[in-house]
């Protein structure tokens, strides 16, 4: 019976084991409680601390009350508005706060002369001849409403005397004493009245009960100088609540943690308990600011103002507080001044603050005095002062002045400007911008010239700028035509008065200049945009714009890197000298780029399609039309045809091209033949891929450059000596003969027989 017993207890225990494996614990819900911010404050009046905001994803019918608590001795400052923000999504659920606390009691029946009513213990006696009780704690008990109206009016008149409640007559024998503002009464109204005129009071009237609050509203009251009490009356179920409860007005005492926590304790519904870190205390540092660091140049400086902002009253420590050294080659002109920011204001009464300079004049000593030696409150004090860069010992760069010293500072370090000599930058805005070889009219990147400081560019002066070889700037009218060359180039001053209007050379295309425009007042930036090339065709890498001239800029920048748009390639094949119609191998030509390969050619050209050609060297013709396809992409070709051009003395084959590609293509020359006459060198028969599908530079811009590509098609071979079918030369009648244009001697002259 007892091992049964025991294999019972054995099997209910590994069934609650098996139970804790497979059935979840249950998890906390998220807490409804948090904050916007947590900001750093003071240990003084007046804070500003993070909101609590309450979170009801789903709020049950209430009514529910919570109290918010901050620590001991934190004291919130009353006030009239409403501290709580509904923050909860449109439509929102709560229609608005509530935010007096009232109470209503019932006279019940007439009061006769001399009878008394003790409000919080203050008596008000009926009497005729009072009148309304101004100034009194009398009130005509004949007066409307059973004597509430003329009750009410006395106790307004008195009200500081019960405790700063206000009163009003509600309906016959009613009143209504409301405690204003959002701050709780202290304790709840005291209303008794004696039961006979002159008796002492020894019973309540009505008892004084509290007016309810209206549905769907809420109700901030404060219950101590550190207690808040938050109600919210709802009598069904809402969702999405979320209110804010702003905590403006706190003294934080000195005794402060360095984290300051507000706790929730629920009194009823569905708060809970909980806490939120609403801000953080400052032990007093010191921010230093040097707005907007320039340029500085050898010499005396111009004012410069450092701005020092104390995060806590007192940051500034009272004595020699600060220390504010110059690096080597710098210092200080004279003592600096202090005054409010932004350095106009005059300090406060009661604070001294100066700033000496050292003996060694690179570093000032900052000293408070404070009248009492408690500050009133935190300031933002101003610096001001001049200092001398000494061009012989000081460095090139950023001037930084080290802070030291027993007040704490968030830096040790504060950049008063950088230290320029004389000079330039040229940048280009986009070096790597990519253009195509053989087009016309591209745009280069946007360049920038900047002075380091004013003067660095003078006025008058020449700048050049010239390009990379095989690239010219552009120009939409040929050599040939009358204002050719006219093309300027206008910068853009974006700083200052720097400026440079450059036109091109009629000479050298690849070169523009012009004088500078300035004024040495402040340093100037300008920028030359939409600037546009012509590339040559068989170009390709970077392009390079070279500075040069007597305003003494000297600079090379890359503006643009050019791909090629096609590539080709070849089978390779032989063929011999002085030999017609010689197969030879297959043609590729593939596109780098969609419309690699335009279809149009160059609007200065006329209208038409343009057309991709294949230029045979000289001695080498097209022995027939070869196959042209297009074996890859969607390039559509035209017709296709061989030309001549008897002055350059070119075999051409030209294939139309009527639609550019939207994917890159690839055109495909096969059953290709050459006639190579007997004045081909030997070596590699080059086959160059020009035409203006490819080419939009004019017939004389770039000579010798108009094919963006070749390919080695063939190699051109002498014909073997088997091969060689040899020539001689009789004369009749002499005995000189030729063989192979060699003159040679015969022992007799050749005859015809029988003549």
């Amino acid at each position: 019976m007892l091992k049964a017993r025991n294999r019972k207890l054995s099997m209910l225990l590994v069934l609650a084991m098996l139970m804790t494996m497979f059935v979840g614990v249950g998890t906390a819900s998220a807490s409804p409680y948090s904050t916007s911010t947590v900001p750093t404050v003071s240990k003084a009046a007046g804070q500003s601390l993070g909101p609590v905001i309450i979170d009801f994803p789903i709020l049950g019918a209430g009514p529910h009350k919570a109290v918010i608590k901050l620590p001991d001795s934190f004291v919130i400052a009353p006030q009239a508005a409403d501290r709580v923000s509904d923050i909860s999504d449109t439509p929102k659920p709560l229609t608005g706060g509530a935010a007096a606390v009232s109470f209503t009691f019932d006279i019940t029946t007439p009061l006769a002369v001399g009878e008394t009513i003790y409000i919080n213990g203050v008596a008000f006696t009926a009497n005729s001849a009072a009148n309304g009780g101004a100034g009194t704690f009398n009130f005509n008990e004949g007066s409307a409403n059973n004597g509430a109206a003329d009750l009410a009016l006395a106790i307004n008149n008195n009200t500081a005397a019960i405790g700063g409640w206000t009163a009003a007559d509600t309906a016959p024998g009613k009143v209504t004493l409301t405690y204003p503002g959002v701050a709780n009464p202290p304790g709840a109204v005291s209303v008794v009245r004696a039961p006979v005129p002159g008796s002492p009071p020894v019973g309540v009237v009505t008892p004084a009960t509290e007016v309810a609050m209206a549905n769907n509203t809420w109700r901030l009251s404060q219950l101590s100088g550190n207690q808040l009490q938050l109600e919210i009356n709802n009598t069904a179920v809402l969702s999405k609540v979320k209110l804010a409860v702003n905590l403006n007005g706190v003294t934080v005492p000195s005794s402060a943690d360095a984290e300051i926590t507000a706790t929730i304790m629920k009194l009823a519904g569905d708060f809970t308990d909980g806490f939120v870190t609403v801000a953080k205390t400052s032990g007093g540092a010191l921010d230093i600011v040097r707005s907007d660091p320039g340029t500085l140049t050898a010499g005396l400086s111009a004012n410069i103002p450092l701005h020092v902002r104390e995060d806590a009253a007192g940051a500034l420590e009272q004595g020699m507080s600060l220390k504010l050294k110059l690096p080597r080659g710098v210092e200080w002109n004279a003592n600096p001044t202090v005054m409010l920011f932004p350095g106009t204001t005059p300090l406060p009464a009661g604070e001294t603050i100066t700033a000496v300079v050292a003996s060694d004049r690179t570093v000032v000593e900052v000293t408070r005095t404070t009248a009492g030696g408690t500050p009133a409150a935190k300031y933002t004090f101003t610096i001001t002062g001049q200092i001398v860069i000494d061009e012989e010992v000081a460095d090139f760069g950023d001037i930084n002045l080290t802070v030291s010293g027993k007040s704490q500072t968030n830096t040790s370090q504060v950049k008063l400007g950088t230290y320029k000599d004389f000079g330039y930058t040229v940048k280009a805005e986009k070096p790597d911008t990519e253009l195509v070889a053989g087009r016309a009219n591209q745009e280069i990147s946007t360049i920038e010239i900047a002075e380091n400081i004013a003067g660095s560019i003078l006025a008058g002066r020449q700048v050049y700028m010239t390009l990379s070889d095989g690239v010219e700037w552009s120009d939409t009218t040929p050599r040939t035509v009358p204002g050719f060359g006219a093309a300027t180039f206008s910068g853009q001053s974006t700083a200052g008065t720097l400026n440079i209007t450059f036109k091109r050379s009629t000479n050298d295309l690849a070169k523009v200049n012009g004088p500078v425009t300035n004024v040495l007042t402040s340093k100037g930036k300008m920028e030359l945009k939409n600037l546009e090339v012509d590339v040559a065709p068989d170009f390709s890498g970077p392009i390079e714009v070279t500075f040069h001239g007597s305003a003494g800029i000297t600079e090379t920048i890359k503006v643009a890197e050019v791909v090629v748009p096609v590539e080709g390639k070849a089978d390779k094949a032989q063929v011999i000298i002085g030999r017609q119609d010689q197969k030879a191998g297959d043609i590729t030509i593939t596109e780098t780029m969609a419309e690699g390969i335009l279809a149009t050619q160059a609007a200065k050209f006329g209208a038409g399609n343009a057309v991709l050609t294949l230029r045979a060297p000289q001695g080498v013709q097209w022995a027939k039309l070869p196959k042209v396809e297009v074996t890859e992409g969607d390039l559509n070709i035209g017709t296709v045809r061989r030309t001549w051009d008897p002055t350059s003395r070119w075999h051409t084959l030209e294939i139309e091209i009527k639609n550019a590609s939207r994917t890159a293509s690839e055109i495909k020359i096969s059953d290709v033949y050459y006639t190579v006459d007997r004045t081909v060198a030997e070596g590699d028969l080059k086959i160059d891929i020009t035409g203006s599908a490819v080419n939009q530079s004019w017939s004389n811009q770039f000579i010798n450059r108009g094919a963006v590509a070749s390919v080695v098609a063939a190699t051109v071979v002498t014909p073997a000596p088997g091969e060689t079918i040899g020539s001689g030369e009789f004369r009749i009648g002499s005995n000189i003969y030729y063989e192979g244009g060699v003159a040679k001697v015969m022992d007799v002259a050749p005859y015809i027989k029988g003549d």
